[in-house]
């Protein structure tokens, strides 16, 4: 049964929340998700002012904390 997870860009200062989510069969699979966005974003030159500072964190429909992974 799919979950709904969502990516919030934090920096221990500021979060940027993700209100929309996507729709992932579990954790593994939103992880990878979160992985494919960041790569995306470094393709398109948007981590250059991020990277280092920056974490992506993924969370539950819930709210819980599953991971946080830097930008690096």
């Amino acid at each position: 049964m799919a979950q709904r997870f969502h990516f919030d860009l934090i920096n221990g200062h500021d979060t940027i929340r993700d209100t929309e989510g996507v729709e992932a069969d579990d954790f593994d699979e939103a992880l990878r998700q979160a992985w494919t966005v960041i790569e995306e974003m470094r393709a398109q030159g948007e981590l250059s002012d991020l990277a280092g500072t920056w974490q992506l964190m993924v969370r539950s429909a819930d709210g819980t904390i599953l991971a946080t992974v830097p930008l690096m």
